[in-house]
C-alpha cells in the first residue's frame, strides 16, 4: 500500500484497501480473527475485503475480510474498562478505523492525506506488534510457561 500510495497518491481504492486491513487488524487486537474464504474466478478483492496468497508450494488465492467498525472497537471498550491493558491500542484503532472510514465514505470533515499517511504508519506499527504478539514463538512460551506454573510444587497449609 506504501508503494501505491507513493506512486498515485491516496485513490478511494488505496483508502479501501487500507481500512480493510485495519479492519483485520482491529479484529485480531479484540479477539475477532479475520474471515478468510477461497477466492474462485470471479473475486476480485472487492471493497472491504483483501485478496491474498496463501500456500507454500501451491498457492491459492483468498479473499480475507474483517468485521471490526469503531462501534465494535467502542463495545469493546466499554465491556473491558476496568484496565484491561490493551485499551490504549485499542482505542488508537477505533481512530484509525474512523479516520480511513470518513474518508472512505465521505463525512462531514475531510481526512487530509498527511493524516492518513500518519494513520498508515500507525496502523502498520500496530499489525506488526500484534503480529509478533499472535506469533508461533510466543504463544508456544506462553504455553511453556503455563505448563511451568502448573508443575510448581505448591506450599503445603497449615
Amino acid at each position: 500500500m506504501r508503494r501505491a500510495r507513493e506512486a498515485e497518491g491516496w485513490t478511494p481504492d488505496l483508502v479501501g484497501r487500507a481500512l480493510a486491513a485495519l479492519r483485520i487488524v482491529a479484529g485480531y487486537a479484540v479477539a475477532q480473527p479475520a474471515t478468510q474464504l477461497i477466492a474462485n474466478g470471479h473475486m476480485d478483492g472487492s471493497d472491504g475485503t483483501l485478496l491474498l496468497s496463501r500456500g507454500l508450494f501451491k498457492a491459492e488465492r483468498v479473499q480475507v475480510s474483517g468485521s471490526a467498525t469503531p462501534q465494535t472497537l467502542a463495545r469493546e471498550l466499554t465491556r473491558t474498562s476496568n484496565g484491561h491493558s490493551d485499551t490504549g491500542r485499542v482505542e488508537e484503532l477505533q481512530g484509525l478505523l474512523a479516520s480511513f472510514t470518513r474518508a472512505r465514505y465521505g463525512g462531514d470533515n475531510p481526512v487530509g492525506e498527511g493524516s492518513l499517511d500518519e494513520s498508515l504508519a500507525s496502523g502498520e506499527r500496530l499489525a506488526r506488534r500484534l503480529q509478533f504478539e499472535h506469533g508461533w514463538l510466543v504463544r508456544k512460551m506462553a504455553l511453556l510457561s503455563r505448563r511451568a506454573t502448573s508443575l510448581r510444587p505448591r506450599a503445603w497449609s497449615r
